[in-house]
């Protein structure tokens, strides 16, 4: 049985590749987004930080290789920042 080929035109094999690898816009957050997030921490005590810390922890963790989201680096950078603050305070 002769093997059939599908002859495709330049065109088409283009538009199939950039569809199919195309990446979903990814959300980020804006700086009155994360400065008014900054404020929130802020305003908690040591240990409200700390489980806000702990679960943006969680959400920034590798799953089967799918890179954590950059809002939740974002609000996770935020939270160390606000906690280191607090940590040179008491010490």
């Amino acid at each position: 049985m002769p093997s059939r080929r599908v002859w495709r035109t330049k065109g088409e094999s283009a538009k199939n590749l950039v569809m199919a690898f195309r990446p979903e816009p990814e959300t980020i957050l804006s700086r009155g987004q994360l400065e008014a997030f900054t404020r929130q921490l802020q305003m908690l005590s040591d240990d409200g930080v700390e489980r806000i810390y702990e679960t943006t922890y969680r959400e920034c963790t590798f799953k089967e290789r799918i890179l954590p989201p950059a809002a939740a680096i974002q609000q996770l950078v935020a939270c160390w920042r606000v906690l280191r603050r607090l940590r040179s305070m008491t010490a």
